[in-house]
């Protein structure tokens, strides 16, 4: 909750006329691979953000993220979701260099799975009109402590690093 309350504080009390714009953006990446000597084993990886959020004049954006992960193996698949409030800083609003942070609140996976998490994006924006394209990586960091509601000791971690191709689009 106190995160909460400062944030709507920062936004009550920061002059309206300094907001420049605002944006959504969808960030995908699939990977799919197959291996084996006489059988077969599959495997693949979709990885889908969604984000929204204000742009100020000096670079300066606040937003929030929705983001999705489905690994689907041979026997089974694992899938994590998880939402969360965005800070960061972009080097214009028409292209350039952009660096975000996102912090998951409670993230889910597969198995019952509760924890949290981190995301931050780098990456450089190509405008094209009102819309902009961007290779970006991502790197995620994700502590669960919790399985059907149970604490787990030691936590499980997924730390990685993911290239993505992400869309913006400018309002």
């Amino acid at each position: 909750m106190p995160f909460k309350n400062l944030l709507l504080a920062f936004l009550v009390l920061l002059p309206l006329k300094t907001f420049a714009a605002g944006y959504t953006r969808l960030a995908i990446m699939y990977m799919s691979e197959s291996s084996g000597q006489g059988s077969t084993s599959e495997a693949s990886r979709t990885l889908i953000d969604f984000g929204a959020g204000k742009l100020w004049g000096n670079g300066f954006t606040l937003g929030g993220m929705y983001g999705s992960e489905k690994n689907e193996y041979s026997t089974y698949s694992r899938n994590r979701t998880g939402l969360g409030p965005t800070i960061g800083w972009l080097k214009s609003k028409t292209q350039g260099f952009y660096i975000l942070g996102t912090y998951f609140i409670n993230p889910t996976m597969t198995g019952g799975f509760k924890g949290k998490g981190h995301q931050i994006d780098i990456g450089y924006r190509f405008m094209l009109d009102k819309v902009s394209i961007a290779p970006q990586l991502s790197q995620k960091s994700f502590s669960y402590d919790e399985m059907d509601g149970m604490p787990i000791s030691p936590p499980y971690e997924e730390n990685r690093v993911d290239p993505y191709f992400a869309v913006w689009i400018d309002f």
